[in-house]
């Protein structure tokens, strides 16, 4: 072909397939020499013609090409300029070849398809597409289209994006807003990373010199955070490090829920007699007990077994402004297992503790004293816990304080009081947990860190409250932030929404329940 100086092409698979090259343009009207061999076997036409409205298909035909022989059209041409061929019959492709002087472009033709070839100002270009009446035919001085990739989808971790062209020697421009792009936008040089949870719109354009800008491109990223689809909302879990599981209650359904950690998935659901509202576990001898609600029992779960091996006499009436059919249950009842002793607060105004020993089936009361327990955090001698202070539901006294209770024979006795109350320290929310650290030297209480040896020192306030620790991997949690354990700073975003629960794994994942849409989530904190 007279007058090309460089040549080169590329093939795509699928869709569509071209060949380019950058020519430089002659001055004269070029004369462009196509030949064709045809080596199938039997007499194929061509179809060949100029296109004035590349909307529609030239029908003007060439000379029949027998089998064995050459055929080679010279045409005077005005760039840019459209060939259309057809190939129907036979079972041997043929091709065709483009050459001039210095190089030659050779491309195989296969049956029952349609073919264009495009010769531009400063390129040619060749399709396999299907062509009819009324397509529309690609334009040789339009920049490509730039294809984003990865393509639009949803994904659970952050995604390296690319983006290229065809076009030789564009410049891409592109936007993460789900604006259209323009050269002012930012230009494209090496992929980049997108670690933003929720919906990112990538657009991208290219641009040559002398040439129609491409089309917009368009890729729709979505990041979700992974996550186990436990199938109902759960009352309450607990985490078995020794064996990377969590144990759950579902209370509309009245189940026992295992979740494997390592497999992702809910290993079993086992059915219960009374509606649960909180548990605790009983590592030494691998089993559950299980507060119910309106019942006079508590449930004992065997997990080897998996079944129910007895139910404990226990019975206390909540107080009337607890609504039974809210979604707050585990916000009422608490249970803790230390040391052969099951330790129950009830939900009256003033919650009150009870301790059931199961190796005499007798149960203690602490109601006199009416202590106002919110949540329960026991030394490692058992002989010691530290609550939040609680009074009403709803109304009552709206603050609270960090107390330390020592248990003797004769009762209970205070032997610590942060004395911040209202408005210093809030009751609410009532889902507020309460953690000793390893060394029992700190009490995270609501928003604070206390001194554990005198409840009254104060180390920091995050300003919001706390709902994990995770002392063997310097981590604490809050339900929007994760905190460095020794300085307190911050580490991370939480990245989940509406969360119910949290814990953290002994590997330092972080594990966030939202009933909302049942699911357990986990993040993975650096």
């Amino acid at each position: 072909m007279q007058g090309f100086k460089r040549l080169w092409f590329v093939t795509f698979i699928g869709l569509v397939l071209f060949a380019s090259c950058t020519i430089v343009p002659p001055p004269e009207a070029p004369t462009a020499r196509i030949e064709v061999y045809n080596n199938t076997g039997v007499t194929i036409t061509l179809h060949m013609g100029t296109y004035t409205d590349t909307s529609s298909v030239p029908t003007a035909s060439t000379p029949a090409i027998r089998t064995g022989e050459n055929s080679i059209f010279e045409v005077d041409v005005e760039l840019p300029f459209h060939l259309w061929f057809t190939y129907t019959s036979g079972g041997v492709p043929y091709y065709i070849k483009l050459s001039d002087e210095d190089s030659t472009a050779v491309f195989d033709l296969d049956e029952d398809k349609n073919y264009i070839l495009i010769l531009g100002a400063s390129s040619y270009e060749f399709y396999e597409k299907s062509i009819g009446d009324g397509d529309e035919i690609p334009d040789p001085t339009q920049v490509k289209t730039p294809v984003i990739s990865p393509a639009s989808g949803t994904f659970t971790e952050a995604q390296t994006v690319s983006i290229t062209t065809d076009t030789t020697e564009a410049t891409i421009y592109y936007t993460t807003d789900g604006s259209t792009p323009d050269s002012t936008d930012t230009e494209y040089s090496t992929p980049f990373t997108l670690d933003i949870l929720g919906t990112t719109t990538v657009k991208a354009i290219a641009v040559v010199d002398g040439m129609v800008a491409s089309e917009v491109a368009t890729a729709t990223i979505v990041i979700e955070l992974p996550s186990i689809d436990v199938g109902a909302a759960l009352e309450d879990i607990v985490y078995d490090a020794a064996n990377d599981k969590v144990y759950a209650i579902d209370y509309y359904n009245k189940e026992v829920v295992i979740i494997d950690l390592n497999t992702k998935a809910v290993e079993s659901q086992t059915s219960l007699t009374y509606k649960p509202v909180d548990l605790t576990y009983d590592s030494e001898n691998n089993r559950l007990f299980i507060m119910n609600w309106g019942s006079s029992f508590v449930t004992e779960f065997d997990l080897d077994t998996k079944t129910v091996t007895q139910n404990i006499p226990f019975s206390s009436t909540p107080h009337s402004s607890v609504d039974p059919d809210s979604s707050d249950h585990n916000e009422t009842f608490h249970i803790q297992y230390v040391d052969g002793i099951l330790y129950i607060v009830d939900c009256v105004w003033a919650p009150s503790l009870h301790a059931i020993d199961l190796s005499e089936n007798s149960v203690t009361d602490y109601t006199a004293s009416g202590i106002g327990i919110g949540d329960l955090a026991f030394t490692a001698a058992g002989n010691a816990f530290y609550s939040w202070y609680q009074y009403g539901w709803g109304a009552g006294y709206a603050g609270s304080d960090v107390q330390k209770y020592a248990i003797g024979p004769d009762g209970l006795t205070e032997t610590g009081d942060s004395e911040i109350g209202y408005p210093g320290m809030a009751r609410d929310p009532l889902d507020s947990p309460i953690f000793l650290d390893e060394s029992e030297a700190k009490i995270f209480a609501k928003t604070r860190v206390f001194d554990a040896a005198s409840l009254q020192s104060v180390y920091y306030d995050f300003g919001e409250v706390i709902y994990a620790i995770d002392q063997a991997n310097k981590r604490i949690a809050s339900k929007t932030t994760v905190f460095e354990y020794d300085t307190y700073n911050e580490v991370a975003k939480v990245t989940a929404e509406s969360i119910d629960q949290m814990f953290f794994d002994s590997s330092g994942t972080l594990w966030m329940l939202t009933n909302e849409d049942a699911k357990l989530y986990y993040q993975n904190i650096q």
